[in-house]
């Protein structure tokens, strides 16, 4: 279900939050010793958060980013990053909103279950 009003702005909202985050923590751990590798996999996981296309799998990229960073840069501003990666796994497990590319791909369904039979 792709929510809307209030809520699908505070989830485009969520989504952009998600997408910067590990692109300015992989830039300022750069100097700490992370590659171009975590830059490029935190850019395309932020071009894909944006416009909300396949928001769940990018957000769980963005979440293991920043618990890699974490793990291995040794980065100052470890609240920060641990903030950054439970707000990245609310945003994969929230979905990404009527605003966003998911929600014109897929659309929102309908499941109809069916009344139950009597079996007597």
């Amino acid at each position: 279900m792709f929510p809307d009003g209030r809520a699908g702005v505070a989830l485009s909202l969520l989504r952009c939050i998600v997408a910067t985050t590990p692109l300015i923590e992989s830039s300022a751990c750069r100097s700490m010793g992370t590659s171009q590798l975590v830059q490029g996999i935190s850019a395309f996981a932020a071009l894909c958060l944006l416009p909300g296309f396949l928001t769940p799998y990018a957000a769980a990229v963005c979440c293991l980013l920043d618990l890699t960073l974490l793990l291995t840069a040794h980065a100052p501003g470890a609240y920060e990053l641990v903030t950054s990666a439970l707000t990245a796994m609310v945003a994969s497990v929230l979905g990404p909103g009527a605003y966003s590319v998911d929600a014109r791909l897929f659309g929102r369904k309908l499941i109809e279950v069916p009344p139950r039979r009597d079996s007597r």
